[in-house]
């Protein structure tokens, strides 16, 4: 749908940016990943509304971990306006049932933003200091450097994903993208 409505857009005149650059198979470390493939829209904002400010009075370690902060802050509140849309559907009964009992875990984005925020400050220490993070990049071919780089927030995904999943964001996607959830007892029999 997003190609079709950027083809009628250039159709008319109009130019259209890329807001992702192929990140999950293209990126070269966690820094590539977030700063020049994943949400470039939102990069930009953020760059220029805290980065860049908060570079002014501190280091550029403390400038990254404020922008995943900001980042975190963002989602925690989308996270909070999609409990406040459901909320409001369940009273409207536009559901048919109120099977969606869904109340956010509020925190858990902000944990994984910050988790990728101390990546990329641990990135930037150590990665002119060893050796043989130069080597994989030189020798391994980019989609296995990519997945290394997406394995790096895997741990602490399930903060991000758990959330959307449970709120029922993610209901459309469940035919194309497989996922994995935890069966309980009663699901088994």
């Amino acid at each position: 749908m997003a190609t079709g409505l950027s083809l009628a857009i250039n159709l008319i005149g109009m130019k259209t940016i890329n807001v992702t650059d192929n990140p999950l198979f293209n990126s070269s470390s966690p820094s590539d990943f977030w700063g020049r493939r994943w949400n470039q829209l939102i990069h930009g904002v953020l760059k220029r509304g805290v980065f860049k400010p908060c570079l002014k009075f501190s280091s550029r370690p403390i400038a990254t971990l404020f922008v995943f902060f900001a980042s975190g802050l963002l989602h925690e509140y989308i996270l909070y306006l999609v409990a406040i849309s459901i909320d409001a559907k369940l009273e409207s009964k536009e559901y048919a049932t109120d099977s969606l009992n869904y109340r956010p875990s509020y925190g858990n984005h902000m944990i994984f933003f910050l988790w990728n925020g101390i990546i990329l400050v641990l990135e930037n220490i150590i990665s002119s200091h060893l050796v043989i993070l130069k080597w994989f990049k030189s020798f391994l071919p980019t989609p296995f450097i990519s997945i290394g780089v997406v394995m790096i927030s895997l741990p602490l995904a399930h903060f991000f994903i758990d959330e959307l999943v449970e709120s029922g964001c993610y209901s459309d996607f469940k035919f194309s993208v497989p996922m994995i959830i935890e069966l309980n007892e009663d699901d088994v029999s």
